[in-house]
């Protein structure tokens, strides 16, 4: 059922406490580089260096949730490889580069705007729209964490080049979204990108720990991007669009051991808004399963590690 800021409850609920804010952002892996520059690669928005942003694009994360992807954007715009293949600060920005999260969950707003402000390098934050990118200076534009959805996105109409949905889009995947989204992509060339990181289920313990441990804790009527029940709406939509394409990357391992893995399900919508005695309950299925699975019993606790697949799409608004 979705809430009055156009999100389901679940997620409102789930995510808007400023604890469970802050545990998504610590137990929530980021996003590869290697995915991050294939996202960029095939929405033509990758700068001539290979890792940069191109010049003169304005990039919406929209559901941009504690700032995962809006990070690794911003990181994108204000450092470079050296010839060495090192991560180094430029000395120049390309010009007119423009990043704007919209999230409609306060709590996650707000956790957004903590981590855009503490990462340095001169980033500031802006809370209100302003149209005032300098598309001639050089330097990262003051980034917009705006507060908004997929069905109200408070921008003017084809004043996007690129939106990234990052690990959100299955909670509103819906006519009116794509509408929107469509709305604000700059017509036949603005381009859409889908990313989700998802634990890999090839691997037998992540299979069991999912079917033992998570898909109980979710109701039928709750989203998931697993079920791949939002890519009807593609079908759904199909003149806003060019078809949807798509690849799988097995290409990280999130560490931190046992305590990592736990957090990392705890921090499900549909946990953090669960009694301390539920929460506790899951912690000890999960502690559980670690402990006694063959494939996980002999290994430290401080060295496990949870693999993924990150799942990428990509269209081209017509």
């Amino acid at each position: 059922m979705a809430s009055s800021c156009g999100v389901h409850d679940v997620a409102v609920q789930g995510y808007n406490d400023t604890k469970a804010a802050d545990l998504y952002a610590a137990a929530r892996p980021g996003y590869s580089e290697e995915a991050v520059t294939r996202v960029l690669r095939e929405t033509n928005t990758l700068h001539r260096d290979g890792w940069g942003l191109r010049t003169n694009t304005t990039v919406l994360d929209l559901g941009a949730g504690t700032g995962k992807m809006t990070l690794s954007l911003v990181g994108r715009a204000l450092f470079q490889k050296d010839e060495y293949g090192d991560i180094v600060l430029r000395k120049e920005t390309p010009s007119g580069i423009q990043i704007i999260a919209v999230e409609p969950v306060e709590g996650m707003r707000k956790k957004c705007k903590e981590q855009l402000l503490t990462c340095g390098h001169g980033v500031t934050v802006k809370e209100e729209y302003q149209r005032d990118c300098d598309h001639e200076a050089n330097g990262l534009q003051p980034v917009f964490n705006l507060n908004g959805s997929g069905s109200q996105i408070p921008l003017p109409t084809a004043s996007v080049d690129l939106v990234v949905i990052a690990q959100a889009f299955h909670w509103f995947a819906s006519r009116e979204s794509m509408e929107e989204i469509a709305r604000v992509l700059k017509r036949g060339t603005g381009q859409l990108a889908l990313i989700w990181n998802t634990r890999d289920k090839s691997v037998e313990w992540v299979n069991q720990l999912e079917e033992d441990v998570v898909d109980p804790l979710y109701p039928v009527d709750v989203p998931r991007q697993q079920t791949g029940r939002w890519k009807y709406v593609f079908e759904d939509t199909p003149t806003l669009f060019d078809e949807l394409q798509g690849v799988d990357l097995r290409i990280f391992r999130q560490r931190g051991g046992l305590q990592m893995i736990i957090d990392r399900v705890l921090s499900l919508s549909v946990v953090t808004s669960r009694s301390q005695r539920e929460r506790d309950d899951v912690q000890r299925r999960v502690t559980e399963l670690m402990q006694t699975h063959p494939d996980t019993q002999g290994i430290q606790p401080e060295d496990l590690e949870l693999p993924y697949v990150t799942e990428i799409y990509w269209c081209r608004r017509r």
